[in-house]
């Protein structure tokens, strides 16, 4: 159990790690170029990526902090009752 706990810690840091060094790589390395190209490409990556990363963020955090939930206590018994007539038919 506690294993499995520190490695789920560990995917958490490292998913938040590996993240944020796309952020900043894109920001010292692909956002002045692409301003020095044009300012409205640079704002349509810029918009767009934050948009991105906005998604990845949040959807990230609610799949790895929601509970699973469980399952219900009562289960429902179903019994089925099954009669198969044979008949023969004589001449």
């Amino acid at each position: 159990m506690f294993t499995c706990c520190l490695c789920a810690q560990i995917f958490v840091v490292l998913v938040v790690v590996l993240v944020t060094f796309v952020v900043v790589i894109t920001y010292v390395c692909i956002l002045p170029v692409k301003l020095s190209h044009s300012v409205l490409w640079a704002a349509y990556h810029f918009v767009v990526g934050h948009w991105l990363l906005v998604n990845v963020v949040f959807h990230y955090f609610k799949a790895a902090f929601t509970n699973p939930g469980h399952v219900p206590e009562v289960c429902v018994s179903v019994h089925f009752h099954v009669s198969i007539s044979v008949s023969r038919m004589t001449d």
